[in-house]
């Protein structure tokens, strides 16, 4: 019997693709719609990414993330506050002296995902504000100096006995 279907009805197209729907093809979709739009300030290029930080406290401790999409800017300072607070406060539990590293190499594996945008520009939609920018850079961070004392303090601690 053969293929006796409707005019319309699910018919392949021409081209073997989509079915036939009497309609012209669809246009490509512009460029502004494959822009992801930072969740802060609005901004493109974006990147969906997600910052992890650890607070060990002796015996319990805390996870916390941040969730993109970020735009360069947006997502520097993410890295940076969360990786600053990871170092200082990461380290004060049994456990938490092992997941503080992976936390902390979690977070640099992902940095360069944002590092290489492009700057923030405004949003083809015009629902974006300036950025507000990184900030100041990881070790110029108080969380990371107060951990880089301590850590050298402690060194030198240990290896004076």
């Amino acid at each position: 019997m053969g293929d006796e279907r409707p005019a319309g009805a699910n018919a392949a197209s021409a081209d073997g693709g989509w079915p036939a729907t009497g309609v012209g093809p669809m246009p490509p979709p512009s460029a502004s719609e494959y822009l992801i739009q930072c969740r802060y300030c609005g901004s493109v290029p974006a990147a969906s990414v997600t910052y992890r930080a650890h607070r060990g406290m002796i015996l319990i401790m805390q996870f916390r993330r941040i969730e993109g999409p970020f735009c360069r800017s947006c997502g520097l300072e993410a890295f940076r506050r969360m990786t600053s607070d990871t170092m200082l406060q990461g380290w004060w539990g049994a456990i938490s002296f092992w997941i503080t590293p992976v936390i902390l190499l979690m977070n640099v594996a992902l940095r360069h995902r944002v590092a290489g945008l492009a700057p923030p520009g405004p949003s083809p939609h015009g629902d974006s504000r300036p950025s507000d920018g990184p900030g100041a850079p990881l070790f110029a961070r108080p969380a990371a100096i107060a951990a880089m004392v301590i850590f050298v303090l402690l060194v030198v601690l240990a290896t004076t006995r």
